[in-house]
């Protein structure tokens, strides 16, 4: 069966385009935040590139950027529209919290989730038990979702 699926994941895992390129080779239908394709279902990340959080050093400033900023605002309506059209969201770890908060959104709403455990994960997470599974580099049942 042929699903939608939301990868979580951050620009610097190495995992991600293995992933990506298994779930599609399995045909499923990947949502790739790291490019613009399927523009008219989702719309654009606006040229977002993540700041260079050490030079934004208070909290007023770290929510004004968030809340305020244009291409911040166009990425993550892009990412909450994708999370939305999905069936499943895959988070691939290692990665940080919004990878987290993206697969937590996907519980939520009842999707299917799965947490892959890649290399370099240096610690577990309790609430990881709120996805449907948790697969490692060796067992990837998620490709059979």
């Amino acid at each position: 069966m042929i699903h939608r699926i939301y990868i979580a994941s951050n620009f610097s895992n190495p995992h991600y385009p293995a992933i990506l390129a298994a779930l599609r080779d399995a045909v499923h239908v990947c949502f790739d935040f790291r490019s613009n394709e399927n523009i008219s279902l989702f719309g654009t990340d606006g040229g977002y590139v993540d700041p260079d959080w050490s030079s934004i050093k208070f909290p007023k400033e770290i929510r004004n950027f968030i809340v305020h900023d244009s291409k911040a605002v166009r990425c993550y309506t892009r990412d909450r529209i994708a999370l939305e059209w999905c069936y499943a969201c895959v988070a691939v770890c290692p990665a940080g919290i919004s990878c987290r908060l993206e697969v937590a959104y996907a519980a939520g709403m009842n999707k299917q989730t799965v947490i892959y455990l890649g290399d370099g994960v240096d610690r577990g997470e309790l609430m990881w038990r709120l996805a449907d599974d948790i697969v490692t580099p060796r067992s990837q049942s998620c490709w059979s979702y």
